[in-house]
């Protein structure tokens, strides 16, 4: 992965983003929301040892936005 390459400065972002939500949020989440994070996660692991960025950055893409889901569903 090259640094310089818009998708891989995207993945640092989103993996920045994603770390917070879950960092600030994991004590109210219930098991369900964890394991389907933690299968979310193992195949953004798996594109990332494939060296496949584009997949890598759209499983990240799903995983930031179902925590933003949860985290919103959690406030109310």
């Amino acid at each position: 992965m090259d640094d310089l390459d818009p998708q891989a400065i995207r993945m640092l972002e989103l993996s920045e983003l994603i770390v917070n939500k879950i960092s600030l949020n994991i004590s109210n989440f219930d098991s369900e929301q964890i394991s389907k994070l933690e299968t979310m996660q193992e195949t953004l692991d798996f594109h990332l040892e494939q060296d496949n960025i584009d997949n890598a950055v759209n499983e990240a893409e799903h995983l930031n936005t179902y925590l933003e889901e949860i985290c919103t569903s959690e406030e109310k």
